[in-house]
């Protein structure tokens, strides 16, 4: 049986990945399931549409998802030098 969120409340970092990893397989797999039956049921001139539409998403989203990740280090890069000890020379 998979956690839920409130199961795992005030508990170690693992756990908390755990559920969240479980979630993913659960919303990949109904992604995959209404995938297989728009396959089925679209002509092929609309799925090659759908594929398109997806790559450019796809594409969009691993830009923000790289922006974020920047974004992330510039922070920490800045909180460190803020609360880096001061040297002395």
């Amino acid at each position: 049986m998979k956690a839920s969120r409130k199961e795992v409340e005030g508990k170690t970092t693992y756990a908390m990945k755990k559920i969240e990893d479980d979630s993913y397989d659960v919303w990949d797999g109904l992604l995959n399931e209404v995938y297989g039956s728009l396959k089925k049921q679209l002509p092929a001139e609309e799925m090659d549409q759908l594929r398109k539409q997806q790559r450019k998403w796809l594409d969009t989203e691993a830009m923000l998802q790289e922006r974020h990740r920047s974004n992330i280090k510039a922070y920490d890069e800045t909180m460190r030098t803020c609360h880096a000890p001061e040297q002395s020379y």
